[in-house]
């Protein structure tokens, strides 16, 4: 028997893995919808068949992160990130993304337990998200932009990353 706990892990470890299907920006709030809307279809019943019906919903709290809570909340900004040359997890400027997963997770279980289903879905959202945010490479380091011949690469690897969902659309 799966337990909560494994499901909202089961959850969470398959929005780094899925290949999404539509063309769309890597960690760019089109992203984290796609990747949080398809992620429903691996997991185990019963809770493949409920998230899936909320898939829609899944979707659009996963991007709340970037467009709801940062502006509101100063302390949001460290929670897309980890600087794991440098981390401290006493030290929120190292940023706060391994505690914020932790956090979220363990309060989306205790959502679940209580039936609070808004708020389960605000969290799964939010831990859909973060997760997503530590499969970008430059989430995870203290040289989050580094230039070359004076573009950012941090953008670049986003961009690169559409290029290629959009050509394996192609050949596929």
């Amino acid at each position: 028997m799966i337990s909560l706990k494994h499901v909202t892990v089961i959850l969470l470890l398959l929005t780094l893995t899925l290949a999404m299907p539509t063309s769309v920006t890597g960690w760019s709030v089109e992203g984290h919808r796609a990747i949080s809307t398809v992620a429903c279809e691996f997991l185990p019943n019963p809770w493949k068949d409920f998230f899936c019906y909320y898939a829609w919903l899944l979707g659009e709290t996963s991007q709340y992160p970037d467009t709801l809570y940062r502006p509101a909340d100063p302390n949001e900004g460290p929670r897309h990130y980890v600087d794991l040359e440098v981390w401290s997890p006493n030290n929120p400027s190292t940023g706060t993304l391994p505690q914020t997963v932790n956090e979220f997770t363990l309060k989306m279980e205790s959502e679940i337990r209580s039936g609070q289903w808004n708020e389960m879905f605000l969290d799964a959202g939010r831990v859909s998200h973060y997760v997503a945010d530590l499969t970008q490479p430059y989430h995870t380091t203290v040289n989050y932009n580094p230039v070359a011949n004076g573009v950012g690469l941090h953008e670049v690897l986003d961009s690169a990353l559409a290029d290629h969902w959009a050509a394996l659309l192609v050949e596929g």
